[in-house]
């Protein structure tokens, strides 16, 4: 770390210093390594001068030995400074008709725009796939997917298909399921070793959230084409799976703070994020963006998976009033609940509809599409005689893996 990024570091930590009422200043939060090292770099090169400065009467800092400065530049020489870009949340409380739903898949993602007028709601589905550069794919759903490579670079959706067919059979894999992480509660474990080649420390929900940023970048990309002027601090909801109620209360919150923190992050890496992201500097800004609490208010409630496909099942053309169970196969989970739709004709002519949830009929279990893999991997395995012994069990269980839903999709 160089005396000019010092400075820069530190004049971040000074914008967080606020005054109270008492005129004493305070600075919240916690103090990162970086900006530590900030300070003692600073101290160790100008600690004379800081002391008379400050009209301190006492013996001047004694600087480091040159050998302890160097050892600090060595240590953050390829620390990135990454000016995070807040700006999402200083914008005012957004007063608008439209709002954006996010459904984040095991599999797949996407995202609807929804527009309320006085009669209807004018809902359109958003089309992620361009600006994800997949459209061969799918035009409107992004795949959940995420690759680090052996360069430290994070890359998603399909280019993290595509980076992961390049690395040897059997080195490091690609996270294919990482929205399993909310369901499983492992979102503060290490992240397997197979999917993090790197040294870099890394936990899921570095991983979620970096999936998250991505999505959310797509999201604002496909926004800008379908509305013109639409603010960065669009209000939306988010699709959640039928969990547990204990399950529930846990994911909930975080997932609402999560995608607070991936606009932020779309907003300060911007079509880099699609590029081949540096690892290094998504933990930079994740440090300095969790550096101090922070309020996300224009991410909004969630809705249950299911709810959605309640929807579709409504008429707008004549009253309607009967129950549905809708069951909601996914890749990761399979939700079921049971609902009453209801629609009914207005004095106006106009029609008014109803999708309410009975209570405690909602039901989330894991069997999914993942389960299916498993079990085509172990069938396809057994049918090839292949099992641990084979010397190259490794090679092909990971090639199987990487492939599995191609093969789903051509069965």
């Amino acid at each position: 770390m160089e005396i000019s990024a010092a400075k820069i570091i530190l004049a971040n930590l000074r914008d967080r210093i606020e005054t109270g009422s008492d005129g004493k200043h305070r600075l919240s939060g916690i103090l990162t390594q970086t900006e530590l090292d900030a300070l003692n770099l600073v101290i160790a090169s100008h600690g004379d001068v800081l002391a008379t400065s400050a009209g301190i009467n006492v013996e001047p800092v004694v600087p480091l030995h040159s050998e302890a400065i160097s050892a600090l530049i060595t240590k953050n020489a390829d620390e990135p400074i990454v000016a995070v870009d807040l700006s999402t949340l200083a914008l005012p409380a957004v007063q608008s008709s439209y709002r954006v739903c996010l459904d984040f898949g095991t599999a797949m993602s996407k995202a609807s725009l929804v527009h309320d007028d006085d009669l209807t709601e004018d809902i359109r589905v958003l089309k992620l796939g361009i600006p994800g550069d997949q459209e061969q794919v799918d035009e409107n759903m992004l795949v959940s997917s995420v690759f680090i490579d052996t360069e430290e670079l994070i890359w998603f959706g399909q280019k993290a298909v595509g980076q992961s067919q390049n690395v040897v059979e059997g080195s490091h894999a690609r996270m294919d399921n990482i929205k399993r992480a909310l369901s499983e509660g492992n979102l503060a474990e290490p992240l397997d070793a197979k999917f993090n080649p790197t040294q870099q420390s890394l936990i899921y929900e570095d991983m979620v959230l970096a999936y998250l940023a991505f999505f959310t970048w797509t999201i604002n990309e496909a926004l800008a084409v379908e509305v013109e002027g639409i603010t960065q601090n669009f209000f939306r909801r988010f699709a959640m799976p039928c969990f547990p109620r204990a399950n529930a209360r846990i994911v909930e919150p975080k997932l609402k703070v999560l995608l607070g923190e991936a606009q932020v992050l779309a907003d300060t890496f911007g079509a880099e994020i699609h590029d081949g992201l540096p690892l290094k500097k998504l933990l930079s800004a994740l440090r300095q963006l969790r550096s101090e609490k922070r309020t996300y208010d224009f991410i909004g409630e969630s809705v249950t998976e299911p709810l959605g496909v309640a929807g579709s099942l409504l008429s707008w053309r004549n009253s309607h009033d009967s129950l549905a169970l809708v069951v909601d196969i996914g890749a990761g989970t399979s939700d079921f609940s049971l609902y009453r739709l209801h629609v009914t004709e207005d004095e106006d002519g106009s029609f008014r509809s109803v999708a309410g949830e009975v209570d405690g009929t909602a039901r989330g279990i894991t069997e999914a599409g993942n389960h299916l893999d498993k079990i085509l991997m172990a069938f396809i395995l057994s049918k090839s005689d292949v099992d641990s012994t084979h010397p190259k069990y490794i090679n092909i269980t990971h090639a199987l893996e990487r492939d599995i839903r191609q093969h789903k999709e051509a069965l």
